[in-house]
């Protein structure tokens, strides 16, 4: 069996026991077969699902890609909602190869991103586009890190510039009454529903709340419920709170996977924004996660200015379009692509590729 498309909820669930391990990888989150299952079940209707197993030498590769109605062409699963760097499942070099060759023998546009620029899916496709596909490379957001070690068990002495800040919000957080940090690692069920309940209110107090984006309105929310309770199954997932006096004020989720710890979403109560809250528990974490032997602390998501606070440390990563060279959907693709982004930075992006 070289191949197999899986195009259902249930053929996802059965790759659970083939589905490869990379915990190494930067992009590993994104991986995960729970990661994968909880994207199927919450953001995409499971007929538009792709996913690509191919197997080699008692290896296994998986793309979890999905189907976008309007050209057909495929994308990694979870892309547009989640934003997550991920990649093809796989740590053989054989299955990869045999991989990429299935994928591309399905001639469709394909659309990879945010692809980890040292991902060994993209030297394995460029040798299966060899005359048979036009393949592009953009760059995508980064994903900000912090590289821990001893010295981040005392995270404040890593960020001196920011130092009389990080006092200054502890003596306004005083001022509300205690401060108590919680650090829980739920048992699935009603513990960590009801602290998912915790975080979601937070979450959604402020801006979030106000323009319809916080976690309880979109599809989000519902994948990382799901993701949540695959982790607690597993035991790696963590959910911190920031308590100050009566009140709940900030709150972040995440989980250990690798030697790394993933932040994966934070959420503050804006009526205690002068005692900068999620700074003052992302201060917390970090320091849990240094003490605990972690080699990475990952930020995830863009390098924003409240994250470059902590580090200028950031995985590199790209965007990787294909177009068949015999398709009619290239032609759609490619036109919407040229529209999109420019004429003038497509036609770079191939002299690159090339």
């Amino acid at each position: 069996m070289p191949s197999q498309i899986v195009a259902d909820l249930d053929g996802v669930a059965g790759l659970s026991d083939d589905w490869p391990s990379s915990p190494d990888a930067v992009s590993a989150l994104g991986q995960q077969h729970a990661w994968v299952m909880a994207c199927a079940e919450t953001l995409v209707d499971p007929g538009r699902l792709r996913i690509v197993a191919a197997f080699s030498g008692g290896s296994c590769a998986i793309a979890p890609l999905i189907e976008r109605p309007m050209h057909g062409r495929l994308e990694l699963l979870g892309l547009r909602d989640i934003g997550e760097p991920t990649d093809f499942a796989g740590a053989a070099d054989s299955a990869i190869a045999e991989l990429v060759e299935a994928v591309i023998d399905l001639k469709r546009p394909i659309l990879l991103g945010r692809l980890p620029a040292e991902s060994a899916t993209i030297p394995a496709l460029r040798r299966a586009c060899h005359g048979r596909a036009l393949m592009v490379i953009l760059p995508a957001p980064p994903s900000p890190y912090i590289a821990l070690d001893p010295s981040w068990q005392e995270p404040e002495r890593r960020i001196p510039k920011r130092k009389r800040a990080i006092r200054r919000a502890r003596q306004h957080a005083a001022e509300f009454g205690d401060v108590r940090f919680r650090l829980l690692r739920p048992s699935p069920g009603g513990e960590l529903n009801g602290l998912l309940d915790e975080a979601w209110e937070i979450e959604g107090s402020g801006w979030k709340g106000r323009q319809g984006t916080a976690l309880d309105r979109v599809r989000a929310g519902r994948f990382f419920r799901a993701y949540a309770s695959a982790a607690a199954q597993q035991k790696t997932f963590w959910i911190s709170f920031l308590d100050i006096g009566a009140h709940t004020a900030a709150m972040e989720f995440g989980v250990e996977l690798g030697g790394r710890f993933w932040a994966l979403k934070t959420g503050f109560n804006e009526a205690f924004s002068a005692a900068a809250p999620g700074r003052l528990l992302t201060l917390e974490t970090i320091r849990h996660a240094a003490r605990s032997g972690f080699r990475t602390y990952e930020l995830l998501g863009a390098p924003m200015p409240w994250k470059t606070d902590w580090t200028s440390d950031a995985h590199v990563n790209v965007k990787v379009a294909i177009y068949p060279a015999t398709s009619l959907r290239t032609v759609v693709a490619l036109s919407a692509d040229a529209w999109r982004i420019g004429t003038r930075r497509l036609g770079s992006a191939v002299s690159r590729s090339s």
